[in-house]
């Protein structure tokens, strides 16, 4: 006797904004056997065995919705690599990404997407904290004539933060090029030997 039998269909997604393909391979098995009674027997071990290394888990976070093409190429490129199908749906009041696949596949898959999801957090933060902190302090530096410019928010954030850490030296970009900042001295200088002066001024207090 002879059965044959393939490998578990991907379930009928349900409408959701992106779909996350997959290609399926199929797997066929040939069990043969004395009677139907022992092939059936051998057909429902080997599905067991199957089922017992599937697993699925869901991660529900209002950040998934924040993701773009970076996270999703990753998201594609991790469904590519690991045994796992990877459904994305952004449109729920709380989004959510469904992993499924082998057990050890699914948990490594967890983890990287628990990855994403706190750098975007840490990301908006970030954003957050320089945001508030343009408006009470502004450093800028000598810029062509002799007029100061305000440094971006990020590396303005990063100039404060060394400061109050009492840190003497940070390496921040002037112009697209390296320079390197004397926190006592406030003055930049790069490889070459310029020097440019920089300030740190309170909104608030006037220059400090």
């Amino acid at each position: 006797f002879t059965a044959f039998f393939w490998g578990k269909k991907q379930p009928t997604e349900k409408k959701k904004p992106m779909i996350l393909e997959k290609k399926v391979n199929l797997v066929t098995f040939q069990i043969c056997g004395e009677s139907q009674e022992n092939v059936d027997a051998a057909e429902s071990w080997i599905m067991d065995l199957i089922l017992k290394e599937q697993f699925e888990t869901t991660i529900s976070n209002e950040l998934i919705e924040s993701f773009d093409e970076r996270q999703i190429a990753a998201l594609a490129d991790l469904q590519r690599r690991k045994h796992v199908t990877i459904q994305l749906d952004s449109k729920l009041s709380l989004p959510e990404i469904t992993i499924s696949g082998i057990s050890r596949d699914v948990c490594f898959v967890l983890v990287e997407i628990q990855t994403m999801i706190q750098k975007i957090k840490d990301d908006e933060e970030e954003q957050f904290k320089s945001e508030l902190l343009s408006n009470l302090v502004e450093w800028r530096y000598l810029g062509s004539n002799d007029t100061f410019v305000a440094f971006d928010k990020w590396t303005n954030m990063q100039l404060e933060d060394a400061k109050l850490a009492k840190k003497p030296y940070l390496n921040v970009k002037i112009n697209k090029k390296n320079y390197k900042v004397n926190l006592n001295t406030l003055q930049a200088h790069d490889n070459q030997g310029k020097t440019i002066n920089i300030q740190r001024v309170s909104r608030s207090e006037g220059e400090l």
